[in-house]
């Protein structure tokens, strides 16, 4: 939706259901239910901010593990004149599960129980016509679990 000339609200709901068959640790019977909200607010300058959240429902039957989450984090972009863009996210997520076993199998998008922190900063620019570069960094920290940092640097040439 948009409200407004500076102003967008998204929202999405989604089902999804995913089975293995068979005996063993990767069999699984997966049920998630997900709604997301995100308003993005564009200013004067040129900035855009926004915060998204985010509420989900994972239910693994096979060994009756329910897992809930929520997720809120603030984002920003700066559009770059034609060139690019620079971009940030960071993401508060709150688990709950009736297990105390790691969640697996893509259960609540591999957070842990616990409250999980994530972050992002990104940079693409294009060089020239046919030339772009990307750099991002990431960081995660997971309850019982050290801070992982993560960097991504990027050159495409279109010919």
């Amino acid at each position: 939706f948009r409200l407004g000339r500076r102003f967008d609200l998204e929202s999405r709901a989604e089902g999804e259901r995913r089975s293995r068959a068979g005996e063993g640790p990767f069999a699984h019977t997966i049920r998630s239910r997900t709604l997301h909200v995100r308003g993005l607010m564009r200013l004067k300058s040129g900035w855009e901010t926004g915060v998204s959240m985010t509420v989900s429902e994972d239910v693994e039957s096979t060994r009756a593990i329910e897992a809930d989450r929520l997720t809120i984090g603030p984002e920003f972009r700066k559009p770059l004149a034609g060139r690019g863009r620079l971009l940030g996210r960071a993401g508060w997520t709150r688990v709950a599960a009736n297990e105390t076993m790691p969640l697996f199998l893509g259960l609540v998008d591999g957070n842990r129980r616990g409250n999980n922190i994530d972050w992002r900063l990104g940079f693409d620019y294009r060089l020239s016509s046919y030339l772009t570069a990307f750099v991002s960094y990431d960081g995660r920290l997971r309850p019982e679990r050290p801070l992982l940092h993560f960097g991504r640097m990027e050159m495409r040439a279109s010919f």
